[in-house]
C-alpha cells in the first residue's frame, strides 16, 4: 500500500527493494497484472534474494541509475522483513542505503507503520493488518543530505533510526478489528491459510467500491492470476458470494 501511496502523493516513480520470496507470491503476481505503466506506481520492484547479500549492491546500482534519469526514489524495508509485534521497533539500517543518500543528494523520509499488529507477538507474519484493521502510514520530516553529511559516519545509521522510530505513537494497541470484514472474507474462503486468503481480502476491498468492477473487461485476467493458486482455485467462493 504505502508503494501505491507515496507515487501518488508526490507525483514521482518509487522503487521497492523488496525480498525474493514475494516474486511468485499473491504480491508479485498482483503487481504483475496491474502492469508496468507509470501510472500504477508499482513498475519498479526489485526483488532480492537475502541468501545471495551480494545480489544487494547490482540492485542499488539500478537504483542509483533510475535516480540519476529518472528522479525516481527509493523505498527501502530496513529490518528486511515484516514484524509480528506493534512493540518492535526498528534496530537495523544497512549503512550501504545511507552512503547512497549522501552520494546521490537524497532525502531520506522516515516512515512509520502503526496501528497494524497486535502488541502480543505473533507466531506467524501477517498479510493484511491484523484482523483486518486499519493501518496508519505515518511520514516524518525529510533528513536532507547535508545533515546526513555533517554528521560522523557512525552517528547517520543513529540519526536515521532515531527518526523511524520516534513516529511510533505512544500507544502500541492495534486499531479496532473488523469483524464484519473478517466474517465475509472467512466466508468466502473459510479453509484458506492466510498468504491464500489475501485474495478474498483483496476482493472484499474491491466490492466496496462504488463500481461494478466484475463486468471490467480485464476481470477474466484477475480470475486467472488469483486461481493460479490450486488451493484458491478449489475454495475461493466469492464469485459464488458475490451480489450481481
Amino acid at each position: 500500500m504505502a508503494d501505491g501511496l507515496r507515487p501518488w502523493h508526490w507525483n514521482v516513480t518509487v522503487a521497492t527493494i523488496s525480498n525474493a520470496k514475494h516474486q511468485d507470491r499473491w504480491l508479485g503476481r498482483l503487481t504483475r497484472a496491474l502492469g508496468s505503466g507509470e501510472s500504477t506506481g508499482l513498475r519498479n520492484i526489485h526483488y532480492f534474494d537475502q541468501s545471495k547479500p551480494h545480489d544487494f549492491f547490482t540492485i542499488l546500482e539500478k537504483a542509483r541509475h533510475d535516480i540519476a534519469e529518472r528522479g525516481s526514489s527509493l523505498m527501502v524495508h530496513t529490518t528486511g522483513t515484516r514484524q509480528t509485534s506493534s512493540t518492535q521497533r526498528v534496530g537495523t539500517l544497512t549503512s550501504t542505503l545511507l552512503d547512497l543518500a549522501v552520494q546521490m543528494s537524497l532525502p531520506i523520509v522516515p516512515l512509520h507503520f502503526a496501528g497494524g499488529l497486535p502488541e502480543q507477538p505473533l507466531n506467524h507474519k501477517l498479510e493484511v493488518p491484523y484482523r483486518h484493521t486499519a493501518q496508519d502510514y505515518i511520514f516524518g520530516s525529510p533528513i536532507m543530505p547535508d545533515e546526513l553529511t555533517a554528521l560522523p559516519y557512525a552517528a547517520r545509521r543513529t540519526r536515521v533510526l532515531k527518526a523511524i522510530n520516534t513516529l511510533a505513537p505512544i500507544s502500541n494497541a492495534p486499531h479496532e478489528p473488523n469483524p464484519a470484514a473478517e466474517a465475509r472474507i472467512h466466508a468466502a474462503a473459510p479453509d484458506l491459510a492466510p498468504s491464500h486468503a489475501i485474495w478474498a481480502a483483496i476482493e472484499d476491498a474491491l466490492n466496496a467500491l462504488p463500481v461494478a468492477w466484475r463486468d471490467h473487461p480485464g476481470y477474466g485476467d484477475w480470475l486467472d492470476i488469483r486461481c493460479r493458486c490450486p488451493q484458491c482455485h478449489a475454495t475461493l467462493r466469492s464469485d459464488a458470494a458475490a451480489t450481481p
